[in-house]
Parts: structure tokens; sequence; C-alpha cells
């Protein structure tokens, strides 16, 4: 069985469901990842395509974000790495810092964004009350209408949130359409928690029940390829 996935986590979050998912799952297809700013090839660790917004726009939004009393971190890919930038970590949100900081497959760097580098993304954390009035600032700000703003929750009984900021011309679908061009997949079967926006409709924080199922009960089915020309 080929495998495809598309989520909102970042590379990390991927090697880490795998692993919860168990070892009988290995994926040969590249992973649509960061709510469609990257396609990642986790046979290789190779970024294939990213969408990035400008070196002014990332300092634009980490001024804006931590005015809200946020925690900001700008998300980059350097040399096929995600380097992650950051200046301050306010203190309701050292201890979400302290359990990202752990991953060997993130690299944080305590300093300002470097001249010239673009973001992937920036992530912004604080209490869910700090992120949802920051939130409804943006929206009020209309800042939505010049990038692509979503709220998270981490998992379950967590108290803090986050905010994902990127590019405007991120688009899951579009994404889709040019891993498709990558790979010459010509038919797949999204699962996803925004019921309008994905084939098949999931609770959220079920990414590794959903692998092991597919897993356990959808072997025989299989990615249609586009046939070769005769």
């Amino acid at each position: 069985m080929e495998d495809l996935i598309s989520t909102g986590g970042s590379c990390i979050d991927v090697v880490d469901a795998l692993r919860e998912a168990g070892a009988g799952i290995k994926f040969r297809l590249p992973v649509i990842i960061m709510d469609g700013a990257a396609i990642f090839d986790p046979t290789d660790d190779r970024y294939l395509e990213t969408v990035q917004m400008s070196h002014g726009e990332a300092l634009e939004m980490q001024t804006v974000l931590e005015r809200m009393e946020l925690s900001v971190y700008v998300n980059t890919i350097i040399n096929n790495s995600l380097i992650i930038f950051y200046e301050h970590i306010l203190p309701d949100s050292r201890e979400m810092y302290d359990r990202l900081r752990r991953s060997p497959y993130r690299n944080y760097i305590h300093r300002a964004l470097p001249e010239g580098i673009n973001a992937v993304l920036l992530s912004a954390i604080g209490s869910k009350e700090k992120v949802d009035k920051a939130y409804a600032q943006l929206l009020e700000l209309e800042y939505d209408k010049r990038f692509k703003i979503i709220r998270y929750d981490f998992e379950e009984k967590c108290p803090y949130a986050y905010l994902r900021v990127l590019s405007k011309d991120v688009d899951r679908h579009r994404s889709l359409e040019k891993l498709k061009e990558l790979t010459g997949l010509e038919h797949c079967l999204s699962f996803g928690s925004d019921a309008e926006a994905y084939d098949v409709c999931t609770k959220a924080h079920e990414g590794e029940k959903i692998l092991k199922a597919l897993r356990n009960y959808a072997e025989p089915l299989r990615f249609i390829k586009k046939r070769s020309a005769d």
C-alpha cells in the first residue's frame, strides 16, 4: 500500500506519528505538511517544495504577534533543515517551549531572523485566552486578507494554544496537485477534521488511529498512478 499524507504538522510531527502508529507503516511518497506550505519527502529528509512569506512580511507579523503578548517562533527551511528563530519567550509559554525543544529534529536559535531569509510560517504560542484574543484582533485588523491565519489547540487538556501564520498563497489543494505532478498519482482520499475541506471527516488528534486503520483494514487499496504512454 502506498500512503500519502496531508497534515498541518511539520516533518517532526510526521516522524512522531509514524513512531506512535507502529513500525508496520513505511511511507514511500512525499508528505504535504504545514497546512500545505511544504512538501516533504521522509525517505531522504528533503523538502521538495515550499511556499514562503518574504523576510519583511515575517518580521512584520512577528512584531504584531509579540505586541499581543505571544511567544513567536519563525520557522525557516535552510539547507533542507527546519530552523526556528525566536527572540522572546514569555513566562506563560516557557513550559510549552521546553517540551518542543527536546525534539532532535527542531533546531531553535535564539536570535532575530537573519537578513535575506524568508519564512515558511510563524507559530505564536500562549494561553488559550491570549491566543483567542489575538486571533480576534488579527481578524478585526484584516490581517487575514494578507496572510493565512489558523488557530490550533495542542493535545486535549493542554492549557496552551497557538496561531499559525503562513503566506496567503499557501493552499493544501494546490500542494496536492503539485504532489500528484511530482509522483504521478491520479487519485487520492483525504482525511481531516474540516468536513468541507476533506473527503472523510475525522476528529482532531486521531492521526495515529487513522494510520493504523489504513494499515490494518485497507491493505487491498492502492493509489492509482497514471498509465505510462504506450
